[in-house]
């Protein structure tokens, strides 16, 4: 017995120094159903995939929740690692931006009414289209709304936006269409009943991390062991097992059994 409390005690002295220099990340993260959500299993897939992934090289990560904007500020300033989940758009001059996460279709959400008719993004002209404030959306998209052709209407965030076309403010709302069939959910019966996503799709879009401009090594890391990783097909397998469900008390019915292994 005395032998083997020493060989216990010879192994937790040989391990500590590992747990005690564990390498700490801080992601700024938003609210966007149901790939980051703090009321989702395991915060989102796209939070426990990740969250997996560094766990298992070393990396002790936390992911804090924050306000888009505020998100992309404090990277800047270096108070935290970086912001996720972002598009290429959404990289800022001087931050480093990851190779792709995972990958997401992004359209419009409209009203079953009156939906959105166009073979080519031109074809909206004179439309008032939903975005949310320093998103990136497309360089396609940014020039038509810079030249006039597009009108947009900015809100703090994708909930907003579908709230406004379901009350008719909007003629749709610029999403990641993921996002958007769970934001239609979360709205309950009147959202599933009178919107819809648009039957075409603007892109397949890639998701990244964008680091602060002192946190180049992190990010090389990040990339090593994403090229190892099936951060995707764990989503898509998420994604497929648990659907949004419609409440009748208006919420979302967000799923908590499964968490990522």
């Amino acid at each position: 017995m005395a032998r083997f409390q020493r060989f216990v005690i010879g192994v937790s002295l040989l391990i500590a120094p590992l747990f005690a220099h564990a390498e700490e990340w801080v992601i700024a993260v938003t609210e966007w159903y149901p790939y980051t959500c703090e009321s989702c299993a395991g915060k989102g897939p796209g939070i426990s995939a990740v969250k997996k992934m560094l766990n298992e090289s070393g990396v002790q990560v936390k992911f804090t929740f924050l306000p888009w904007a505020r998100a992309v500020s404090d990277t800047k300033k270096n108070k935290v690692d970086g912001y996720y989940p972002a598009w290429n758009e959404d990289h800022h001059r001087g931050l480093i931006i990851s190779d792709s996460v995972f990958h997401s279709p992004i359209g419009f959400i409209e009203r079953k009414l009156n939906p959105l008719k166009w073979d080519k993004l031109e074809d909206l002209r004179g439309k008032t289209i939903g975005v949310v404030i320093d998103y990136g959306n497309t360089a396609e998209f940014n020039a038509l709304v810079e030249s006039g052709v597009i009108k947009i209407e900015e809100a703090k965030d994708d909930e907003t936006n579908v709230k406004k076309v379901l009350g008719g403010r909007l003629d749709g709302a610029f999403i990641d269409l993921v996002n958007g069939r769970y934001l239609i959910a979360k709205l309950g019966v009147r959202g599933v009943k009178n919107l819809q996503i648009n039957e075409k799709a603007i892109a397949n879009k890639s998701l990244h991390i964008v680091f602060g401009s002192e946190a180049y090594m992190k990010a090389e890391r990040f990339n090593k062991l994403l090229r190892k990783a099936k951060i995707q097909k764990e989503i898509d397998q998420y994604l497929k097992d648990h659907p949004p469900q419609v409440s009748r008390d208006t919420e979302v019915l967000w799923p908590r059994s499964a968490v990522l292994n």
